[in-house]
């Protein structure tokens, strides 16, 4: 029994959604008590200078476990670009991801490095709100290479991000080369931030090309 009502969820996206925690659990273990959570991601979005938008088919993204993402991302297809008015000499071909994280604790939290890591990636055929401005630190360029899950791809950024207490950061990273890297057209993959010696990430994230 992993839930007392079974009509609301079912059983497999109940258990994809434990393993999921279970999996940042493990990893936070040893922390320090005080150090627990010191960031959080509280808004993901695609930047409108590239070709991505929210992915409409978030219940069709099912992984091994039976489960999916609570949100995504897909890139918009060649043949919607005219309708929608963009294109690929005025828009990026790689993921810009516009990216806000909250302190939620008394003390300046400093972020190192920042990148992500992939989860999952598979082939088949074929967001969160911001609740006021927040002005963008910088925009970063992770140039991406051989995707292989569970193996984090990080930026060492130069100027570390000081994010104060109970304060708000906002960055932009785009994934360069992202749509070569990855061997499959459908992937999950969590952001991640460093906050020295301990990466932070984020829930999972589905993301398509085509």
């Amino acid at each position: 029994m992993v839930d007392d009502d079974p009509d609301r969820y079912d059983a497999a996206t109940l258990r994809f959604w434990r393993e999921d925690a279970e999996a940042l659990a493990d990893y936070e273990k040893g922390i320090p008590k005080e150090a627990v959570c010191p960031l959080r991601f509280a808004s993901i979005q695609m930047d409108s200078s590239c070709l991505w938008q929210p992915a409409h088919r978030l219940h069709k993204v099912w992984t091994r476990s039976g489960g999916r993402a609570d949100f995504g991302f897909h890139e918009i297809a060649e043949r919607h670009w005219k309708e929608l008015h963009v294109s690929s000499k005025t828009q990026s071909l790689d993921p810009i991801l516009d990216v806000v994280i909250a302190n939620d604790t008394n003390a300046t939290t400093v972020i190192s490095a920042l990148g992500f890591e992939p989860v999952a990636v598979w082939t088949v055929l074929k967001g969160l709100p911001v609740a006021y401005k927040i002005s963008v630190v910088d925009t970063y360029t992770l140039r991406v290479g051989a995707v292989v899950p569970g193996r984090s791809q990080m930026l060492r950024i130069p100027d570390p991000i000081a994010v104060p207490p109970h304060g708000t950061g906002r960055y932009k990273l785009c994934l360069r080369s992202f749509r070569k890297a990855v061997r499959g057209n459908e992937t999950l993959v969590r952001l991640c931030v460093t906050v020295d010696p301990v990466e932070w990430k984020s829930r999972l994230i589905y993301m398509g090309v085509y």
